[in-house]
């Protein structure tokens, strides 16, 4: 783009960049962007500003729209021969430029005659239009045809700027005919404007006064928006009034009745939000804009079992509804509420809350049914790489307006309420700056994820190249350390993935992911798939789920066993060895690799932590086409801490699952309990760290900076050359440090202990495991009687609470 496109920017003091709407652009860019892409130069600089800024993201991309009403496609170059019409805000395909003239593809509807298919075509925007035509010869009906054509058409009919907008003229009042204004009085120009001009509309029929950034959202005339706005800046305000205006002011033709006289009706709107919560916020501040113009009057007002405003009817139109449904898991309803309903204008609040799939199901039908309907969609960005992201990032057919929380004109009464509230970080850039930083709630952050995705298929029969290196996904190679998890499970499925380790080598590769659905006999054909999929890819180990998994864990030893007798040296002989049962639900051995020391911890917390450093160290890599997988890993979320701090694993969505990434983390967890230094194998250090002794807080920041350096300089190191050592995973001494907490507090004691340890010197100990007051463990010198309480003279007095 041009140098000069800089200039249209601002920079708040947080270095966050928006553009100025306001701000007149530079002559020389204007011309550039007009001759380069074709903008339109004849309306308000706002639009101006907004296609120059849309074009330098999106202006590489070879998808262009018709500008004009109608554009013909000729064959040649001389303009002579139709082959085509295409309709306003079409898409077309850029494929050569050449002076005046752009080659372009697209896809047209025709309609020929039914009689007789040399009789003229015609072209029409919509099948139905073709559908009640009839031939000009014969009058015949047509039939509908779609066909994909290439052809010539003047340059000036394309645009780079993508987006369905009637733009914002340079003066509303110009935009009313000099015939019709020069009738009018000055009143009734003053109320035609208010009719055309949203903000003057805002003014003078609501007594509201907008802010500036509101303005340019409620002057936009684009087709599909999103707004990606600070916390506290006003987009919901914005949204109610712009949803309130539309509305009131939109007459939709129902066509005419049988004496021909035409129906008019207003436009059905529907807001969605995840929050029932939310969905009442809208409708209140609605209600409350409609107390401020008593003309305005609602026929219609429930809540239950859905939000519902009806307005009142006129002499020749239908009035207004407005209505407001939750959607998305956080709503428990999924997308299935909003299923059957049409709509004129769509407003999606909260966007990036709602699931993905939940979202498409709400959204797509009504888009689809009717293709006419305004769609609006607002969030607080939460850092998910979906639907919310992609319209905001890799859509250029939507508007979007970006405002960080500064362009308030309060910003600095809010800031010092964020400063005490503690707000720093990325929950800061997230809520108040809308930047699209990382998913804060989820426990595998967006952009590791995203970095862990290659464009690959399980499976597949050509080789990969990775780092000027190539092998194989479809067979065992050479050298490689194979691993398979298991996660059993009869609704969702058996889900077994493959991951291999190349040798010398620090990532993780996923080579296969196999399901099993529900159907009879699925857990005996998930055990005989273990057992092929064990002898193809002779893995080291293999560690599966016991939640659901006892008895195929029992009917695999057997089998294995049998094995050893027929063929000691099989595959199928080895399996018992390499069989573990990694219970979720209980405690796991492992040696700590500060202290050298076995221990014990809970065993899913340190499943999914050794996942999640996996993943921040760039480590692991998966199929990009792994849609189940890439679901789940954005769906996890920490549910709950207990009092101990240990962290309770749950699903932002229960229809996606968890059950392959619990695969996924089982086959990691091998390499780490086998193969490294948290291996129970390995020997003992002589040298122990003490994580909360004297001095620990500058230890920790000490091996904090030298993880980060470990990571940097892991990421650095070519394919091929190996590190020395075990394979390493490294030490979070934050990590070590609560789980040497939740061993110390793990075991159970008396309330007598607690209370005879905290006053009393005197008093025996305690038998773990009793929670009685009156049964006492004596030292080793003698042997306890069956009842200590016989024991007056030792026993302490009773306490009671």
């Amino acid at each position: 783009m041009h140098e000069k496109i800089k200039d249209l920017y601002m920079e708040n003091e947080y270095g966050i960049q928006y553009l100025d709407y306001y701000k007149k652009a530079d002559s020389q860019l204007v011309k550039y962007c007009q001759d380069t892409y074709n903008i339109n130069t004849k309306c308000h600089g706002m639009c101006v500003n907004c296609q120059i800024d849309h074009i330098s993201r999106y202006g590489d991309t070879s998808d262009w729209a018709i500008k004009v009403e109608k554009a013909y496609v000729y064959e040649q170059e001389d303009l002579r021969e139709v082959v085509g019409m295409l309709r306003r805000f079409q898409r077309v395909k850029i494929l050569k430029r050449k002076g005046r003239l752009v080659r372009i593809q697209a896809v047209i509807n025709y309609g020929v005659c039914t009689r007789d298919e040399e009789h003229p075509r015609v072209y029409r925007e919509r099948k139905s239009d073709i559908n009640q035509l009839r031939c000009e010869i014969c009058e015949s009906a047509m039939s509908a045809r779609v066909h994909k054509i290439e052809g010539w058409v003047p340059f000036v009919h394309v645009t780079a700027f993508s987006v369905k907008c009637g733009f914002v003229p340079k003066s509303y009042e110009d935009e009313i005919p000099s015939t019709v204004r020069k009738t009018l009085t000055k009143e009734k120009l003053e109320a035609l404007l208010s009719l055309i001009d949203p903000v003057k509309w805002a003014r003078d029929f609501l007594g509201i006064e907008l802010r500036e950034h509101q303005k340019v959202d409620a002057m936009c005339t684009a087709k599909h928006t999103v707004r990606r706005w600070g916390r506290r800046s006003g987009k919901t305000y914005s949204e109610c009034q712009k949803v309130l205006r539309f509305a009131l002011t939109t007459q939709i033709s129902e066509g005419h009745d049988a004496k021909g006289k035409e129906i008019k009706r207003g436009p059905v709107v529907l807001v969605v939000s995840p929050y029932l919560a939310q969905i009442t916020l809208i409708f209140d501040m609605i209600r409350k804009m409609v107390k401020r113009n008593p003309d305005i009057h609602i026929q219609r007002d429930i809540k239950t079992p859905y939000h519902y405003l009806k307005f009142a009817d006129t002499e020749d139109c239908e009035g207004a509804v407005i209505m407001g449904f939750t959607a998305g898991s956080s709503s428990g309803a999924e997308g299935g509420t909003v299923r059957g309903q049409g709509a004129d204008m769509m407003l999606v609040d909260e966007a990036d809350d709602m699931p993905e799939a939940d979202l498409l199901d709400a959204v797509e039908p009504i888009q689809i049914t009717t293709p006419n309907v305004m769609m609006m969609a607002s969030s607080t960005p939460k850092g998910k790489r979906e639907w919310f992201w992609k319209v905001c990032t890799e859509s250029p057919h939507y508007k979007e307006t970006y405002f960080p929380a500064t362009v308030l004109d309060h910003w600095d009464e809010v800031k010092d309420e964020v400063e005490r509230k503690g707000v720093t970080g990325v929950h800061f850039l997230q809520e108040y700056m809308a930047q699209f930083a990382i998913q804060i709630e989820g426990v595998y952050q967006a952009n590791y994820v995203t970095d862990a995705e290659v464009d690959y298929e399980y499976g597949q029969s050509h080789k990969i190249l990775w780092n000027q290196e190539t092998f194989g996904v479809d067979a065992p190679e050479s050298g490689w350390t194979y691993s398979i998890g298991v996660d059993w499970n009869t609704n969702a499925g058996v889900e077994l993935v493959i991951v291999g380790l190349p040798p010398n080598n620090i990532e993780f590769w996923v080579v296969d992911a196999v399901n099993i659905p529900k159907h009879e006999y699925q857990q005996h054909i998930a055990m005989e798939k273990l057992i092929e999929l064990n002898r193809y890819w002779n893995p080291s180990f293999i560690y599966v789920d016991r939640g659901y998994g006892g008895t195929q864990l029992e009917h695999l030893q057997i089998f294995s066993d049998r094995a050893r007798m027929r063929e000691p040296g099989s595959a199928d002989a080895k399996l018992k060895d390499i069989l573990t049962a990694y219970d979720f639900g209980k405690k796991i051995a492992y040696r700590n690799p500060a202290t050298g020391l076995q221990e014990e911890t809970q065993a899913k917390p340190f499943l999914i932590e050794n996942s999640i450093r996996q993943f921040e160290q760039g480590r692991i890599r998966f199929s990009k086409h792994d849609h189940i997988l890439h679901q789940q890993l954005h769906n996890y979320i920490i549910a709950g801490v207990s009092p101990q701090g240990v962290p309770r694993y749950g699903m932002n969505d229960k229809k996606i699952g968890d059950h392959r990434l619990d695969a996924l983390n089982l086959a990691l967890i091998g390499y780490i309990l086998e193969m490294s230094e948290w291996a129970t194998d390995v020997g003992e250090v002589a040298n122990i760290l003490h994580a909360s002794s004297f001095g620990s807080q500058e230890v920790r920041k000490l091996v904090a900076e030298n993880e980060r350096n470990w990571i940097e300089f892991v990421r650095g190191v070519p394919r091929g050359i190996g590190l020395p050592g075990h394979l390493k995973v490294r030490y979070d001494p934050g990590y070590v440090e609560m789980k040497e907490t939740q061993r110390q507090t793990s075991s159970e004691h008396s309330r007598t202990a607690e209370i005879d340890n905290a006053g009393r010197q005197d008093t025996n100990t305690l038998r773990i495991g009793f929670s009685s007051d009156t049964e006492w463990k004596y030292d080793g010198t003698k042997k306890p009687t069956s009842r200590v309480a016989h024991i007056h003279s030792r026993k302490p007095k009773r306490r009671t609470f």
